[in-house]
């Protein structure tokens, strides 16, 4: 036997290293990439077997091509695939994973078509089957046609060199491949991330390394017309990091093969060309851009071009408030049912029933959504599912059954919450940021693009994602903000980013996300508080809903009838009864004619609570004005101080520490339980002085703000602050120790927009509903009791006693009146916040806060709650908890329930409330509210408190008017209120409106302009 050389010897082991460096798949070496199986598990996603496409298509990655080191090309196809599979099911978090796969192995062979062997140039096609039987293009179109594969080459023809110098011999392979479908799902997988990553698209990594890498070229031949496909997939990147200046003319260049040919990625690029257009200065291309790609991706059986096109058509089309339907959807459904492709038949038929829903074709639209899903696929359980539930609620809702379409509605909401991108985008910026990904400077960017206001394009593009993502609690995401905003030592930036916080806060417990609040302001203010903008946003919605007029001046008759009385419940009581009762029901067809509105895709611009910038408070600020901002983020508590010549943060001990004090200090002052009585020595003892100090210092050290320089001060706690009368603070200097309610008396917002909101003077009193306790007890509680009425009855304009209970519901009774004045005890329970009753005199329901943020559009400007009881009453134990209507109890933090009652009373028109924290329940407390409402008229809310205060604190205290006043002499000379326990536990919260100087006046009692009618009683 011929022995091997040394050189032969070595020449073999190279082959035999690149026989197995060579790209192969585990089941054969023959046929053609991707596999027939790949293109029946692709049609299994349009045919809505979302699972069972994902599993095949995990079977196939599995048998993929791959090398030693990596997986080859093909993997694309099956990567972005299972992505969209998962797509349509809603797992974001999945498919992303899926998309980023594909995206990176695309990257990495990004020059891959260079090894393509181009032997077939485009040659026109003039097979009938590639027009839709919907329509023509209104292009001048010449299709194109390719061969289905291409030979990819591997290896080296010539592996001499390598072998004599020892590089890697690299046999010759050619694979056919199918190049299109490579191109397009590696387009789609681009699309796919800038959808789910939306405003993080700048900012990752692998979407920057695509547009950087792939806008350099060198992907197709030179000259080649290959480079259309090359040009879609550069363009969709530029678009993912925000670059539409590039973007556009890539999309434009690979709308045609050599300028000439339809291809198979013309509908992908139209497509993309539309989106880029949305919301520009070109957007009324769009639906011409929409309607070519979906013919363009028919013909090219380009099904996810086709659904994603039908659905950028219809949103545009609702965005504009077009009459009508799309006169092609019902023959795309019927084509798509033809061809069992579920998904798209259910996508054409639930747009075109919410467009018969928009229309008011009421009958039409529940008949399309009724039939629109098929039973033996995934596509109800997936994205198209949710999608039905909000279809049908509007359809539901539009026929007058409420049931059926609030159930619908809330299915829906809560579908969408777990799918919606926005909710997603915000959940991987808060891991991103924590990660490190994201920096301050990009964080601050970020997450204000991320969380403010839905723009009026989210409304359009996707009202139930703009809703879920006010419903949504997204504390942790602001909290990343404010964080990323003080690493920059960006005050103001923080400051505004912690009032919106805030402001979310309360839209979060809103139905709907404040879309209903914002939708009453709208159709019910009087024009004369709308802008330009809202006026234009009330004529679209009055067009959409031409019964909403008729009804709502129903209701302003019997509204105005009311307002016309002189007195109310006593000269014609049955004229009472029946106007209230034709307002009550007027209203509550309102609010179920405004739900359904709510739902169609029409942008609104949030109005409540307004949204202001730290600059644009500071130039409303006067010399001698201080705001004070609190804000909590966890167990941390943060402090802003904006006066008209700068602002400064400062940090304060933990939320925890905070509370303990605060919680020692009500003790202090006399609030360890609500029966607990005052002694004497509770009134001597100056132990609350030393903690007032103390916590003062702990708060407001650092705060640089100089009493000596304030005029008014303005207070937005947060958290365990709610509770604390800074009132009875003592800060300054150890030398100028001072009260603060002897230097200023403050006031106080839920937030900084609230803060100096209102420019407009309140309307004129001529009603005052007056709620006091039943008279029940012995003869003294009777005595007290009628001393009340009396005392209020005769500064008030327009007295009114309600009646208990109330006739009809309390929310609708107390519309009628300008101010109000309850007397009686409630509790302020920590949950549910919406649930608690202002005014508790309602017999069953209708009472409760958030009824009355319901229509009858604007309460009371005025409102005295001065029997509430909060957690302050117990030194911040629980203030006794209330299950819901469904049994359950989730509790808020600490002073959120604060925090609620008093957006939720401004929500509903109050400029001015006065609310307890506590009960004392005796003649102080009657001369506190008494001296207040006899000046709230005719001077600022501040001016009018202070006086009442300052009154009280030099008053003598009567032992036998003082429920919880316990002396041991009762002969003595009786001590004064001066105590804090009997004039701190108050809230005076207030939007700031100051009266000018011209009504600064003496006048009589009740409004300056409107004296009060003789007292009227029920």
């Amino acid at each position: 036997m011929k022995r091997t050389s040394p050189a032969q010897a070595l020449i073999a082991m190279l082959v035999l290293a690149a026989a197995l460096l060579a790209p192969r798949r585990a089941d054969a070496q023959t046929g053609a990439v991707p596999g027939p199986s790949y293109y029946l598990a692709v049609e299994s996603i349009y045919e809505g077997d979302y699972q069972d496409a994902a599993r095949d298509l995990l079977r196939e990655q599995r048998g993929s091509i791959k090398t030693v080191t990596s997986r080859w090309v093909d993997s694309i196809c099956f990567y972005a695939m299972r992505g969209e599979a998962l797509y349509q099911m809603g797992l974001n978090q999945q498919a992303l994973l899926e998309f980023n796969r594909a995206c990176e192995l695309f990257l990495a062979n990004h020059n891959w078509m260079l090894r393509v062997r181009f032997t077939q140039d485009p040659r026109p096609d003039p097979n009938g089957r590639r027009l839709a039987p919907w329509g023509r293009p209104t292009r001048n179109v010449t299709y194109g046609r390719l061969p289905d594969t291409m030979l990819f080459a591997f290896g080296n023809l010539n592996n001499n060199a390598a072998a004599s110098q020892g590089g890697l011999v690299q046999m010759p392979q050619f694979w056919k491949i199918d190049v299109a479908e490579v191109m397009r799902t590696a387009a789609l997988a681009i699309r796919r991330r800038n959808t789910l990553l939306g405003p993080l698209g700048p900012h990752d990594a692998l979407s920057r390394d695509l547009a950087d890498t792939l806008s350099r070229g060198n992907l197709a031949p030179p000259n080649h017309w290959s480079s259309s496909w090359a040009d879609l997939v550069t363009g969709l990147a530029l678009m993912g990091v925000y670059k539409p200046l590039e973007a556009g003319p890539c999309l434009v260049r690979a709308e045609l093969l050599g300028g000439r040919y339809d291809h198979e990625l013309t509908g992908a690029a139209l497509l993309a060309q539309a989106m880029l257009t949305l919301g520009t200065e070109e957007d009324k291309q769009v639906p011409r851009l929409t309607s070519e790609a979906i013919l363009a991706a028919f013909a090219y059986e380009d099904w996810d071009t086709v659904a994603d096109a039908l659905g950028l058509q219809h949103v545009h089309r609702q965005s504009l408030a077009a009459e009508g339907v799309e006169p092609t959807l019902p023959d795309i459904a019927n084509w798509a049912q033809r061809e069992r492709f579920n998904h798209i038949a259910a996508q054409a038929r639930l747009i075109l029933a919410e467009q018969h829903a928009a229309a008011r074709h009421t009958d039409e639209a529940a008949a399309l959504v009724a039939s629109a899903l098929p039973r033996r696929s995934d596509v109800a359980n997936g994205r198209l599912g949710a999608y039905a539930d909000y279809v049908a609620a509007m359809a539901a809702l539009q026929a007058g059954k409420q049931k059926a379409g609030q159930q619908s509605l809330e299915k829906s909401l809560q579908r969408y919450s777990e799918l919606s991108l926005s909710n997603f985008q915000l959940a991987l910026a808060n891991e991103r940021f924590d990660a490190g990904e994201l920096s301050p400077r990009v964080a601050v960017d970020v997450y204000k693009q991320m969380l403010t206001d839905p723009a009026p394009l989210h409304w359009a593009y996707d009202t139930m994602d703009a809703m879920c993502l006010l419903r949504t609690n997204h504390e942790p995401a602001f909290d990343r903000w404010i964080t990323a905003s003080l690493a920059r030592r960006e005050t103001l930036p923080a400051l505004y980013a912690a009032d919106l916080a805030k402001r979310r806060r309360f839209l979060s417990h809103q139905p709907l996300g404040g879309r209903l609040l914002t939708l009453r302001t709208l159709l019910e203010a009087p024009d004369a508080e709308l802008d330009k903008a809202q006026r234009l946003e009330r004529q679209v919605f009055s067009a959409r809903s031409p019964g909403y007029r008729p009804v709502s001046e129903q209701a302003a008759a019997a509204r105005s009838e009311l307002a016309d009385a002189k007195t109310l419940f006593s000269d014609d009581a049955r004229r009472d009864q029946r106007l209230f009762t034709q307002l009550s029901k007027a209203t509550a067809l309102q609010e179920a004619m405004l739900t359904e509105l709510a739902l169609h895709r029409l942008p609104t611009e949030l109005s409540f609570p307004p949204r202001r910038s730290a600059e644009d408070i500071r130039k409303r600020m006067q010399p001698g004005d201080a705001l004070l901002v609190f804000h909590q983020m966890g167990d941390t508590l943060h402090g802003f101080v904006l006066v008209s010549g700068g602002e400064h943060y400062w940090r304060l001990p933990d939320a925890g520490v905070v509370r303990g004090k605060i919680a020692e200090l009500l003790n202090a002052i006399g609030n360890y339980s609500n029966n607990k009585g005052i002694t004497d020595e509770d009134l001597q003892d100056d132990a609350w002085r030393q903690l007032a100090t103390a916590l003062g210092d702990a708060l407001l050290q650092e705060s640089r703000l100089d009493l000596s320089q304030t005029k008014r001060l303005i207070i937005v706690p947060d958290g365990p602050l709610w509770h604390l009368p800074f009132e009875a603070l003592i800060i300054g200097e150890p030398s100028k120790r001072q009260l603060i309610a002897d230097v200023v008396m403050p006031r106080y917002a839920p937030t900084m927009g609230l803060a100096l909101a209102k420019q407009d003077p309140p309307r004129l009193v001529q009603h005052t509903a007056i709620v006091t306790p039943h008279a029940s007890g012995d003869d003294e509680t009777r005595e007290m009791q009628q001393m009340t009425w009396d005392g209020l009855s005769g500064v008030l304009a327009g007295p009114t006693k309600l009646p208990t209970p109330s006739p009809v519901p309390s929310a609708t009774l107390i519309s009628a009146f300008e101010s109000a004045v309850v007397m009686t005890d409630s509790v302020l329970a920590e949950q549910p916040p919406y649930d608690w009753s202002p005014l508790p005199i309602d017999r069953t329901t209708g009472g409760t806060l958030a009824d009355w943020e319901r229509l009858p559009y604007e309460g009371p400007e005025r409102v005295v709650l001065a029997g509430l009881r909060t957690a302050a009453e117990n030194g911040l134990k629980s203030a006794g908890g209330r299950r819901s209507r469904r049994g359950k109890v989730a509790a808020l933090p600490l002073g959120q329930e604060v925090f609620h009652a008093a957006c939720g009373l401004m929500a509903s028109g109050a400029q001015t409330v006065l609310m307890s924290r506590w009960q004392t329940g005796g003649a102080v407390h009657r001369q506190l509210v008494q001296e207040f409402v006899t000046d709230w008229t005719r001077t600022p809310a501040t001016d009018a408190w202070r006086r009442s205060v300052t009154l009280a604190r030099t008053a003598l205290l009567d032992p036998y008017q003082e429920p919880r006043l316990k002396l041991r002499d009762l002969g003595a000379e009786p001590p004064s209120a001066d105590h804090p326990f009997f004039w701190s536990g108050y809230l005076l919260i207030d939007a700031g409106y100051e009266p000018p100087p011209e009504e600064l006046q003496e006048a009589g009692p009740g409004d300056a302009e409107n004296p009060p009618a003789a007292p009227a009683a029920a």
